[in-house]
């Protein structure tokens, strides 16, 4: 079903207030009335979230007898609080999986970027042990990535060489140059 510009879920948006319309309401959407088959009165409480964060519309109507109270607008207003809560944590559970998926596939692409340069890549942590490897770093150490994680310049070069190595590392964690 379409809304129009006179829908009562629009209307409850737009003035973020409850509403009480009875079904002779000419500002009330008539096309949803015979949609839905309403005959009696429309409320429509606001799904606030937080301090102003309108996350949705709670309308309710009766098809059959007794139709919706004027009073049923401030009992609807806790009910309107807690689905607008789980709104809200299923729009920020929907961003976070959504940000998971996005940084999964940049983690995918960098890696296989990074997997197929020319370049030897090795990444080290702040104790200057091996974190990461690419394939062409796997081929110059003569070991697989697994036999490469937390060990160091030391485990594979000699001596003097890691000394350098590990002293060029330092300065650029100082630096950053």
């Amino acid at each position: 079903y379409p809304f129009d510009e006179d829908a009562a879920a629009i209307m409850v948006l737009r003035n973020r207030m409850g509403f009480y319309s009875d079904a002779d309401d000419p500002q009330m959407n008539q096309r949803g009335r015979v949609h839905f088959d309403i005959h009696g009165p429309v409320v429509g409480v606001p799904l606030v979230f937080g301090s102003n964060k309108v996350v949705g519309v709670l309308v309710v109507w009766s098809r059959h007898t007794p139709p919706p109270s004027r009073d049923l607008l401030q009992r609807l207003k806790p009910v309107a609080t807690l689905a607008a809560s789980k709104i809200a944590m299923w729009d920020s559970e929907e961003l976070r999986r959504r940000a998971q998926l996005d940084l999964e596939f940049s983690e995918r692409l960098h890696r296989s970027l990074i997997e197929h340069l020319p370049d030897y890549i090795l990444r080290k942590d702040a104790n200057l042990r091996f974190t990461y490897a690419n394939k062409r770093a796997c081929q110059l150490l003569g070991a697989d990535l697994e036999n490469i994680l937390q060990k160091n310049d030391f485990d594979f070069y000699p001596q003097n060489l890691a000394n350098r190595y590990q002293a060029d590392d330092r300065k650029v964690m100082e630096t950053g140059e």
